[in-house]
């Protein structure tokens, strides 16, 4: 490796450019989610309902599985959680940042291994910053975290493919690429379909491959397939057959559906052309293609042993992510995983073009690619630029307002309830018509306060579907405008 590329990736320089972007998170931390986030409600409501039943569970001391549909899918999400709550309080900052951290502890974990380093920075630059990935990634919900499992996963998949490593470490580093895609699933339960990933790598590479490296892939997948089968079994034994109906009743009401309909290629070209191919986002895609064809291409070329790994990984993961759009409904929080495995395969290949050994034709190659990166990079920059002009804080000040006035022992009822009580630790539920806390909320739950859209499409007509009039149930309202939704406040009368 030639001398600028181990000024590249020299340790200073990766810990200053990852120092930086978790650095550029931080005036969004306590801001509402971008106005171009998604046209659905989710990113604004989701990180309370991912954490209310956690949050209930240190304000209030009783955890309820049934009160929600979040814990039951995302557990280790939710009770890790729990202990940054008892530490710095169930506040909205400390649950972004437990997210942030640890997305980048994930990070800074591969880039410390030196022969990560350039890749880490690469993705950095070019995913980390893509608006809805540099978005999701400060939000208190569990996309990020279980991609940053898979990283992990992928990261020790490829350590234990090295032959330089004696035995017992590549054991125990496919061990550990078991537990780690694992987790991906216990993290949120939807992307159980990941734990495809390492066993259908292991077969590619069984394929294209000699007869000595096959014998440690045979071992290799041992551990990994054994680790894998492990773990469904924990969670089916531990999580599931526990809480088996509700777990069975939570899921049946849950959105993202996938069909095989006539339909199907209707649902992908829609997809494509409404979430991808347009706007900024089908640079993304388009130079993503380009390094896709150019990274089989290196396959045939290149001497480094761990780049098929790293490619076929990545190439892997984007694949089983396209089952996506064939969805009927593909939320911003869907996509977040596709964008992540096209930025990982982008930066696998972008760092093998820059390794190679410095030729003329090869220098062409290495100047395009830097410009490619740059030019992805200054896409990132102002998208990122454009997002802080247009932060807005109505969350924020939304739940100052409700901490002024509500106790800690109200409960406050609705869809948004729980993304508008975390300052003040008052009991919150969400209420969704024919699904849950829907039936007689009113005489069931006393609450002290009642959140809906004037329209009352978030809670799907809960109430004016059973004849209650929240406005004359009220002694004092008050309305509010986050995002492109109209609520009121109703203060119950006591």
């Amino acid at each position: 490796m030639n001398s600028w590329m181990k000024w590249k990736i020299s340790k200073p320089i990766f810990f200053i450019i990852l120092g930086l972007i978790f650095l550029s998170h931080l005036p969004f931390i306590g801001a509402d989610p971008d106005r171009n986030m998604s046209v659905g409600r989710g990113p604004f409501t989701d990180e309370g309902l991912n954490t209310i039943q956690i949050r209930n569970w240190v304000n209030q001391g009783d955890l309820n599985l049934s009160e929600c549909d979040n814990l039951l899918k995302t557990p280790l999400l939710g009770f890790p959680l729990a202990v940054t709550y008892k530490i710095f309080g169930a506040n909205h900052v400390a649950s972004r940042l437990h997210v942030l951290v640890l997305l980048f502890l994930a990070l800074l974990l591969i880039g410390l291994h030196e022969k990560n380093r350039l890749i880490i920075i690469t993705f950095s630059l070019i995913t980390l910053l893509q608006y809805q990935v540099f978005q999701s990634s400060h939000f208190s919900m569990a996309e990020m975290l279980s991609n940053a499992a898979v990283l992990l996963s992928i990261h020790y998949l490829v350590r234990s493919s090295d032959m330089d490593q004696i035995q017992k470490k590549r054991d125990g580093f496919a061990v550990l690429s078991g537990v780690f895609l694992s987790l991906s699933y216990f993290i949120k339960i939807q992307f159980i379909y990941l734990v495809l990933l390492l066993p259908i790598v292991l077969i590619i590479r069984w394929f294209t491959t000699n007869y000595y490296i096959r014998r440690m892939i045979i071992r290799q997948g041992f551990a990994i397939t054994s680790t894998l089968l492990f773990f469904l079994l924990l969670y089916l034994m531990a999580w599931y057959l526990p809480n088996k109906e509700a777990y069975d009743y939570m899921m049946a009401h849950q959105s993202g559906e996938f069909t095989f309909s006539g339909k199907i290629w209707e649902y992908i070209r829609f997809n494509l052309n409404y979430h991808f191919l347009k706007g900024w986002v089908q640079w993304f895609v388009y130079i993503f293609l380009a390094l896709l064809l150019a990274g089989f291409l290196v396959l045939k070329h290149t001497p480094s042993k761990r780049y098929p790994i790293l490619f076929f990984s990545s190439l892997v993961w984007f694949l089983l992510e396209l089952h996506k759009l064939a969805m009927i409904y593909l939320p911003t929080r869907y996509q977040v995983s596709l964008f992540v495995s096209m930025g990982l395969l982008m930066s696998v290949v972008s760092y093998e073009l820059l390794s190679w050994p410095a030729a003329r034709t090869r220098t062409f190659v290495r100047i395009l690619t830097i410009a490619v990166l740059f030019t992805m990079t200054a896409i990132n920059g102002y998208n990122y630029i454009d997002t802080f002009r247009h932060r807005t804080f109505v969350i924020r000040d939304t739940n100052e307002y409700l901490a002024a006035g509500l106790q800690s022992n109200d409960v406050v009822l609705g869809a948004w309830a729980p993304s508008l009580t975390w300052d003040s630790r008052s009991k919150a539920l969400p209420v969704w018509n024919n699904f849950l806390n829907y039936k007689d909320p009113i005489i069931k739950f006393q609450p002290r306060m009642v959140i809906a859209e004037t329209d009352e499409q978030d809670s799907e007509q809960a109430w004016a579907g059973q004849g209650i009039d929240l406005r004359a149930l009220s002694d004092s309202i008050k309305t509010t405008r986050i995002g492109h939704w109209d609520l009121v406040i109703y203060w119950i009368k006591q």
